[in-house]
């Protein structure tokens, strides 16, 4: 019932409001979980921590960060300005900073709430490094690490779990 996006655009915040939504319901019809894994927008974590059963643990899946998928680049270069400063200039300008307040707030929120997590983890060091260099606070220990040795230690690889003919292979034969 959340829309995919609304009139103007707004597709990051109607997907970040489905995934509050959705915490909602995983917390609601599974009170006594001892944790959530929270997959692809960190948005409903600040939930589950602050409102929800404080004895569950929180996992976020970062595959990469998004404000890293939304950016107007090609080949990492910034894109070239669309439409001139003649007919429209100034809505184009208008519309742009708009754009970027907008995208501004939606990528400090992806930040703030990951940071919520018990761990996060990713699914390659590639995504880690862009993980850390994304979002560098999250590498800083939390005010209850005191000891140094938990220094980003919350961001962990995670490598996903390949079904192959070989594993297959082994457990019909039961070896490992």
């Amino acid at each position: 019932w959340i829309p995919r996006k609304l009139f103007f655009g707004g597709t990051a915040l109607c997907s970040a409001l489905r995934m509050l939504y959705l915490t909602h319901r995983a917390m609601k019809d599974n009170p006594q979980a001892d944790v959530f894994v929270i997959d692809v927008l960190p948005t409903g974590v600040p939930y589950l921590v602050n409102y929800c059963n404080a004895k569950a643990g929180v996992l976020f899946y970062c595959h990469f960060p998004d404000q890293l998928l939304t950016m107007d680049t090609v080949n990492g270069e910034q894109g070239s300005s669309c439409g001139s400063d003649s007919n429209g200039g100034l809505l184009i300008r208008v519309l742009k900073r708009l754009k970027r307040l907008y995208r501004g707030i939606m990528d400090k929120a992806e930040e703030v709430t990951m940071s919520y997590s018990d761990l996060v983890v990713v699914n390659s060091l590639f995504t880690r490094a862009q993980v850390e260099k994304t979002f560098p606070t999250l590498f800083l220990p939390h005010d209850d690490e005191r000891d140094d040795e938990s220094y980003g230690e919350r961001i962990k690889v995670l490598y996903p779990a390949i079904e192959s003919s070989l594993s297959r292979e082994r457990a019909t034969n039961g070896t490992e």
